[in-house]
């Protein structure tokens, strides 16, 4: 087990996991956002084929949850009904969000155990109200 998949596994036994659309709807707001299974898998570091698996019914785990969760978040409006994007340029920026997830995970690895603080501040938008 790399220390990135104790991470995940950590986090997900003491966070709930990211409220997902269904899977009608997860492929409904990807084709609207004219975005492929390729680029989405890309995006997320997985195959298209396990894609297709999320949009038919399977569900994520741990981390990939999670960042799948806010990437579908970028394509529903705060009462959870769809709105247009820029998809490519949600694309261009997923790249420079892992690497501060990694260069967080990097500096947090360096702390000794117990609280801390981060200046780290999220952009994604808040979920939706239930």
């Amino acid at each position: 087990m790399s220390d990135f998949d104790a991470i995940d596994s950590l986090l997900a036994s003491l966070t709930p996991e990211a409220d997902l659309p269904d899977a009608e709807t997860r492929r409904t707001l990807r084709e609207q956002a004219g975005l492929s299974k390729a680029q989405v898998a890309r995006t997320l570091g997985v195959s298209p084929s396990t894609v297709t698996g999320w949009e038919t019914g399977r569900d994520p785990a741990g981390q990939t949850r999670t960042t799948y969760a806010d990437l579908l978040g970028h394509f529903l409006d705060g009462s959870g009904e769809p709105v247009e994007v820029d998809a490519d340029r949600m694309l261009a920026d997923m790249p420079a969000f892992r690497r501060n997830v990694d260069t967080t995970l990097a500096e947090v690895r360096k702390l000794p155990d117990g609280a801390f603080e981060s200046s780290w501040q999220s952009s994604a938008p808040d979920p939706p109200q239930r």
